[in-house]
């Protein structure tokens, strides 16, 4: 052991590094998510929009967004860079309060993946389905399958399968409809692979076309 990261949260139920290992995101108890850089001493932003425990946290392939789960029946994805909520997707409608949010409920979220592709998410449910999401259609889920009791969810390398593991021990597999991005998705992809979101504000390009790269058409 080298180095101890102290959070607002009494426990931490996740933990994960973005894909350049720049960024290592920690989600708990705390209502809200830690993004930790290591390339500046370790300086922990926090991240808060969410009104109960946060269970799992997932990057993009690409590094330029972060999903969150949580109790409060929502995922919320997220720049890591500039802390923006980029967009929301309920698992209880119409969304609940944030006094019953922050409380017992059916709809927790347990679970969640993102695909190889970026484009695609994964959430499990205490509300009974798993849910394939395109997060440029997000008015409701692409796919959905009953599933109950889950537990953990996770898309394979090459997004032809999702594994749903549960209580009772088991895995189930699924298999979501497999769609080619457009070659402009791939093409911002490679370029967030290299670039952050405040790098992305310095290049001499039409400000339409920044928004675009920042994921900014996702904006709620």
């Amino acid at each position: 052991m080298f180095k101890t990261l102290r959070t607002k949260g009494k426990w931490n139920y996740s933990c994960n590094w973005s894909p350049n290992s720049e960024l290592l995101a920690l989600s708990g108890n705390s209502k809200s998510i830690a993004i930790c850089n290591v390339k500046k001493n370790y300086h922990i932003k926090e991240l808060t929009g969410h009104y109960h425990d946060i269970v799992c946290c997932e990057f993009s392939p690409d590094g330029a967004l972060v999903a969150t789960a949580s109790y409060d029946t929502k995922v919320i994805i997220w720049d890591p860079y500039t802390c923006d909520s980029l967009l929301e997707l309920g698992h209880l409608f119409p969304p609940p309060r944030p006094i019953f949010a922050g409380g017992a409920n059916d709809h927790y979220v347990r679970g969640i993946s993102f695909s190889s592709d970026g484009m695609h998410l994964v959430s499990i449910s205490d509300d009974g389905y798993v849910r394939y999401w395109n997060l440029e259609n997000t008015s409701n889920p692409e796919q959905i399958a009953e599933y109950s009791n889950a537990l953990c969810c996770s898309v394979s390398h090459n997004g032809h399968s999702i594994a749903v593991g549960d209580r009772n021990g088991d895995v189930k597999f699924y298999n979501p409809r497999q769609k080619v991005p457009s070659l402009q998705h791939f093409s911002r992809m490679a370029i967030r692979k290299c670039l952050d979101s405040t790098c992305i504000d310095h290049l001499h390009l039409p400000i339409r076309l920044k928004e675009y790269l920042k994921y900014h058409p996702f904006s709620i």
